[in-house]
């Protein structure tokens, strides 16, 4: 069973670390309690908490990630953590992308009153899409999530996002 699968590589992640350390220095991110998130996220996709950022369109590709491939969502995550990269792996490695956040851009986290393990694969994911969809295609309100109403995750960026998930589908 894949599910149980993941959940073993997250007991031995975790079993690995001798302190609550992450990438991400300064922000407060536990990663035990990281691990518990993760693990809740593989065996239950549709806890993923997207939070009142607007993250509508990630939540969607990581929903279906989770659910179809819970030991690479597993890795994603564990090595976001780790290193501030991941990569949304798919058809056995020949088909996806790499996700990454620098070391302050988790900083906030916790004012978005979301779990770590969600906020740091959400925003990585979403600022994939921020690499593709210049400002300038919808009006420059591209993600800047923080600030009303642009909080919201654009049609354009879900229709990319939608887009690159049926290419990786229609592959697998």
């Amino acid at each position: 069973n894949q599910r149980l699968q993941a959940i073993a590589n997250i007991d031995t992640w975790i079993d690995g670390k001798t302190a609550n350390k992450s990438f991400f220095p300064g922000t407060d991110i536990n990663v035990f309690r990281a691990a518990a998130q993760l693990a809740m996220r593989v065996f239950w996709p549709d806890t993923l908490n997207q939070g009142h950022c607007g993250f509508c369109g990630p939540t969607t590709v990581l929903f279906d990630f989770a659910k179809r491939y819970p030991v690479k969502f597993a890795k994603c995550c564990m090595d976001l953590v780790d290193t501030g990269s991941g990569r949304i792996q798919l058809n056995n490695g020949q088909l996806g992308f790499d996700v990454s956040l620098g070391k302050n851009e988790a900083g906030d986290w916790k004012t978005k009153h979301m779990p770590e393990a969600d906020f740091i694969m959400l925003r990585a994911v979403r600022h994939k899409a921020k690499a593709l969809i210049p400002g300038s295609q919808s009006g420059g309100m591209d993600f800047a999530f923080d600030k009303d109403p642009t909080h919201a995750t654009t049609p354009t960026q879900i229709k990319l996002l939608r887009v690159l998930e049926e290419k990786v589908v229609e592959r697998v």
